[in-house]
């Protein structure tokens, strides 16, 4: 359900409300690895969601936007289980509710640069004395993005507030960054070729940091 309300030709208010059910993953299921074991009794996640949106034209080029979420139901989290290492998928039933404000500037034609701040906070409904694992209270954003004719550049920078790691304890995870830079080229309509530096001061899971540098080049397709 939306509906949209148009205050004045700068300013529209919308409000979302949905309903969300879907499997759990392929590789959540059956494929395992040095930091993530199966689980192949995860349940779908089968949530209610719910968004008040405010969006204003400040001017031509210059778009703010305020979005209050909340999102309720039985969802899929990641759970350490009291170990470091592996983590596994599990079911939760958790209250999610937060804010999101979005700042859009464009330079020129080609030239934007976008900053996304949101707070959140999570709860367990059916276990209040659990916390809910990897979902930080902060994330902030900020991007670069130039286009022109079949060339985009795009420069990314994201701070990831810290988390709780495990249900049974109030220990989280230290705050931690991450960075990319990237040039793609249309190659055909539905093709793009891209080489993309990504940098990271993150620790993924407890004692799991991501590569402090990485390099990847490679093809994206659009197949429907």
């Amino acid at each position: 359900l939306n509906i949209l309300y148009q205050v004045n030709p700068r300013m529209r208010i919308k409000i979302t409300g949905e309903k969300e059910f879907y499997l759990s993953k392929f590789s959540d299921l059956y494929i395992s690895n040095d930091y993530v074991e199966v689980n192949p009794e995860v349940g779908p996640s089968n949530t209610w969601n719910y968004k008040l949106g405010l969006e204003y034209k400040a001017s031509s080029r210059m778009d703010i936007s305020f979005e209050a979420f909340h999102r309720e139901g039985e969802e899929v989290i990641w759970n350490g289980d009291g170990r470091e290492l592996p983590v596994r998928p599990i079911n939760a039933d958790i209250l999610l509710q937060g804010g999101r404000l979005r700042l859009l500037h464009r330079f020129s034609d080609n030239f934007e640069q976008e900053f996304v701040y949101t707070h959140q906070e999570a709860k367990n409904t059916v276990s209040p004395g659990k916390v809910v694992p990897y979902l930080p209270q902060i994330l902030g954003e900020l991007s670069l993005k130039w286009s022109r004719n079949d060339w985009d550049v795009e420069a990314k920078g994201e701070i990831i507030g810290e988390r709780y790691y495990e249900e049974n304890t109030s220990e989280k995870l230290p705050s931690g960054w991450k960075g990319s830079f990237k040039v793609s080229k249309k190659i055909r309509k539905e093709i793009k070729g891209f080489i993309q530096l990504e940098l990271n001061d993150y620790e993924l899971w407890k004692n799991y940091h991501l590569p402090d540098n990485k390099l990847i080049i490679g093809i994206e397709a659009q197949l429907y």
